[in-house]
């Protein structure tokens, strides 16, 4: 029944008119909210698929909604799904338009924080190169949505990391530490706060 149930609803975040996609993505969520859910792989995949489309839709509303369908998703996805959302939501936040940077750092970070501990080592390894590289990266908002993004990662699995990549993740930081540039543009933007 749920995968009946579930295939209807994605046929219908495919429409164009926006208030239909946000109330398929509300059904969606609710379902993925029921304890008994659960999906086949061919189902998985086409779950995972369409949410990270839901994630880039034009509509602000469907984005949020669709970036809460991600912790109850990811706490019920097969490993090798949730290592499909860690690479495309990195990818969106390395080479992504400013938009969809934004709403892929919210996902990634909700998907880091709501994944299960025993997947903590597929965590760090997909994502600890990916981030320590989009530190190093010359935009602002990269490096720090980049930054913030590994804090959680670290806070919640760093002990998973090797020690090689532990010292480019001291590497990476303490450049960026060193650099007078990100110190000025830092000091700009916590002006700009204050």
């Amino acid at each position: 029944m749920t995968s009946f149930l579930v295939a209807a609803i994605l046929e219908k975040t495919e429409n164009r008119d926006k208030d239909f996609r946000y109330m398929a993505t509300s059904d969606l969520l609710a379902e993925l909210q029921k304890p008994a859910f659960k999906m086949e792989s061919d189902g998985e995949r086409k779950l995972c698929t369409c949410i990270l489309k839901l994630l880039n839709d034009q509509s602000s509303d469907v984005q949020g909604l669709a970036a809460k369908c991600l912790a109850p998703l990811v706490r019920k996805l097969h490993d090798d799904f949730v290592d499909h959302l860690l690479i495309q939501l990195t990818n969106s936040i390395l080479t992504g338009k400013d938009e969809q940077r934004d709403i892929a750092a919210i996902g990634l970070k909700i998907v880091v924080l709501e994944m299960p501990v025993s997947m903590g080592v597929i965590a760090v390894h997909q994502l600890a190169g990916k981030l320590i590289s989009g530190v190093s990266q010359s935009a602002l908002e990269v490096k720090l949505e980049c930054m913030d993004i590994l804090d959680d990662l670290l806070r919640r699995f760093g002990s998973s990391l090797k020690e090689e990549e532990s010292h480019e993740c001291l590497r990476a930081l303490f450049e960026e530490l060193n650099s007078t540039r990100a110190a000025s543009q830092t000091s700009h933007r916590m002006r700009c706060f204050a």
